[in-house]
């Protein structure tokens, strides 16, 4: 029995060495192209990074950042500023806020990031209100035209929205309320008989009947003031948006989440 489990052993063994090592994937190749830079070994660098590229979705997002670092290191190291840019545009884009040590990288190795980061963050900038533009409907507020503070309500303003709801919905109420009290008191009026009644149920009349146009007034009012509102001052709101604010010494990524 044991000689029988030593054999299977043995057989596995065998097996799984004639497999080839991938190093691609391993934790330690990051570690090993690292120490070949900093020993000046870069026939060993390169030919790391070369492995290193040739399997880069094998890594993770941080070995990954590392790999591009060195890789722009080298290409910058042989003349080929152009290739070192690129690959500092491919760490960018993996994480934005990214910086090199500034007492161990060279100045024109640091130079040439700053500048690839002030070029990246800006045409960041841009794809972003490209972005936004594109969330953002151009629609014409006819919410507004039916009906007063619909269109700011259905822009997200709730509270502005339903405001400018209720001031209309007064004033058509208040209309409505002028409509009915008026054909009353016109009743009332052509069926007074004394001259003291007719007088005094004219009076009352007559300013009801007036009460409708201040009501429709107001209307008009809340209606146009709705229309100024929705077109000037109510745009659509964005979910989340992300702003790039871009200087000559820092670099700041902001995401704004609007509730």
């Amino acid at each position: 029995m044991k000689s029988s489990h030593i054999l299977i052993l043995f057989i596995l063994s065998m097996l799984l060495s004639c497999f080839p090592a991938f190093p691609q994937g391993s934790p330690s190749l990051l570690q090993e192209l690292v120490a070949a830079y900093q020993r000046f070994d870069y026939q060993e660098t390169d030919r790391l990074i070369a492995l290193a590229l040739k399997e880069i979705e094998s890594f993770s997002l941080k070995e990954k950042i590392g790999i591009y670092q060195y890789a722009a290191f080298r290409k910058f190291q042989q003349g080929d500023t152009f290739k070192a840019a690129e690959f500092f545009w491919k760490l960018l884009e993996i994480d934005p806020t990214h910086t090199l040590d500034p007492l161990t990288t060279s100045p024109k190795i640091l130079a040439l990031f700053q500048k690839t980061k002030l070029d990246f963050l800006e045409d960041l900038n841009r794809r972003v209100q490209q972005s936004q533009q594109r969330l953002i409907p151009r629609e014409t507020p006819w919410r507004a035209l039916v009906f007063p503070g619909w269109e700011q309500y259905h822009r997200g303003y709730r509270w502005k929205g339903a405001i400018w709801m209720t001031a209309g919905a007064g004033c058509l109420v208040g209309i409505t309320r002028a409509l009915i009290r008026t054909h009353r008191a016109k009743q009332d009026y052509e069926q007074a008989t004394k001259p003291d009644d007719i007088s005094a149920k004219y009076h009352r009349y007559n300013n009801l009947y007036q009460s409708q146009f201040y009501w429709s007034y107001a209307l008009i009012g809340v209606w146009v003031t709705s229309q100024v509102d929705a077109f000037f001052f109510s745009p659509h709101k964005i979910p989340a948006s992300l702003s790039v604010n871009v200087t000559s010494t820092s670099h700041l990524l902001r995401l704004t989440i609007t509730l």
